[in-house]
């Protein structure tokens, strides 16, 4: 009893505490105004559903290096834009083939990790490409329109890339200080053997949420890769409890969002201020962050039914569902990092799989 109550006041502490950060002002802003963009333009061309495309493609702002000469920054957010565009490409194209969608989200998984890993690239890492991925395999539309979307996405990214180089342009010139390249990690464990897993477990939750059948799943994956892709299980354990945590008190606030059914103008400018609370405080307090991570994402998914011309029948039944998709995602993450983690699964791969080096 003793041992529970004290991991129980260690996690609490855990929860409420906030970490010092050296992350200004100026990055939440500019992420704000990348996601936030689209949604205006949008919005003022009465086409919000091209402006909710777009956003995702804002995401690509969060690649930005902070380290890195300018060079090396624009590299990294062009290349990303490539990627979130070609996953959102591939998940459209997916829905021609239904079944194929575990083998598709767990392959695209372990490729997009294992660029992520050896190219050095920091959190958020693979979760906004498997976002594009996720949300694009829950879209309606007619086929013809497969080119026009993904122009959309690619416009969005183009745009958010514009916003990295007039914010890397300030920041260098504002902020002068001491700027590395990181080096490729040629770790191959934790390179390959890890990728592979984490792709299988983000699979499996696809897998599972089709065998339960549940209806616009795209934030299971999505939840089990924010969770299963720690360096150590100890940090997959916090966030799987700081997520579930603050989940649970960010439905509340997302249900009352619902309800007041919002005018697009109103959602377009709900987009920046969240996108800016939880690019300010992720890095702080993850517990609180998410607490706003949850309708931002709603909003991005599901804001072309509840904008001012329409409105959701029934938002405590969309509510249920992505608590369900959240719960679920979670879980299989917690357990996918426990299989990697504490487990010797990881030292088995690597005795069917010949351990080399990577060639850099």
């Amino acid at each position: 009893m003793d041992r529970f109550l004290f991991i129980l006041r260690n996690e609490l502490k855990q929860f409420f505490s906030v970490k010092k950060s050296d992350r200004r002002w100026e990055l939440p802003f500019a992420a704000a105004l990348a996601s936030g963009m689209p949604m205006l333009i949008g919005v003022y061309f009465n086409h919000i559903e091209y402006g909710l495309i777009s956003t995702l493609g804002g995401m690509t702002f969060l690649y930005t290096p902070n380290t890195t000469p300018l060079y090396h920054r624009m590299i990294t957010v062009m290349c990303v834009s490539s990627g979130i565009t070609a996953c959102f490409f591939i998940g459209l194209i997916s829905q021609a083939y239904p079944p194929s969608l575990f083998f598709i989200i767990a392959f695209a998984t372990i490729i997009v990790t294992a660029i992520c890993r050896f190219t050095s690239v920091p959190p958020p890492g693979p979760l906004f490409f498997i976002m594009a991925l996720s949300v694009a395999t829950n879209m309606k539309f007619d086929i013809l329109q497969i080119p026009h979307k993904t122009g959309l996405i690619f416009l969005g990214a183009f745009l958010a890339s514009t916003i990295s180089f007039l914010y890397s342009l300030h920041m260098l010139r504002k902020y002068p200080k001491k700027l590395t390249v990181p080096d490729f990690d040629s770790n191959f464990s934790y390179v390959i053997i890890d990728s592979i897993l984490i792709g299988l477990f983000v699979g499996l939750s696809v897998l599972i949420a089709e065998i339960l059948k549940l209806q616009q799943y795209y934030w299971v994956p999505i939840s089990c890769l924010a969770v299963i892709q720690g360096r150590a299980f100890r940090d997959i354990w916090d966030k799987n409890l700081q997520r579930i945590m603050g989940t649970a008190i960010s439905m509340a606030m997302t249900y009352l969002i619902l309800l007041t059914t919002p005018s697009e103008w109103g959602i377009a400018f709900l987009v920046i201020i969240l996108t800016f609370i939880v690019e300010y405080f992720v890095v702080r307090n993850y517990a609180f962050a998410a607490i706003f991570i949850t309708p931002l994402t709603i909003m991005l998914a599901e804001a072309g039914q509840y904008a001012s011309h329409a409105g959701i029948a029934n938002p405590g039944m969309l509510i249920t569902a992505r608590i369900m998709d959240i719960i679920l995602g979670s879980l299989i993450g917690l357990l996918g990092g426990y299989a990697i983690h504490k487990t010797n699964i990881r030292s088995t791969l690597l005795k069917l799989i010949p351990k080399k080096k990577i060639p850099l």
